[in-house]
């Protein structure tokens, strides 16, 4: 299991979660989850002034995107 606090203050209101059969991604409007077997890719960005932005694209439509300002 791996866990990635997406929000800047590290308080968990934005976590993605992957484990050994999903993915998690919880934030304050609710709670997505993605079966791994419905993941097409995973692409990750980093941007000095900007930070990391992940995304995770699913079969179909679905895409969970996060960027966490001030990382590096």
């Amino acid at each position: 299991m791996a866990d990635y606090d997406a929000a800047f203050q590290l308080n968990g209101t934005k976590t993605a979660i992957l484990t050994d059969s999903r993915v998690i991604y919880h934030q304050p409007m609710g709670t997505s989850v993605i079966p791994l077997t419905e993941v097409e890719r995973i692409e990750h960005e980093t941007d000095g002034m900007v930070g990391d932005s992940i995304r995770i694209n699913r079969t179909g439509l679905f895409q969970v995107s996060d960027r966490v300002s001030g990382a590096s």
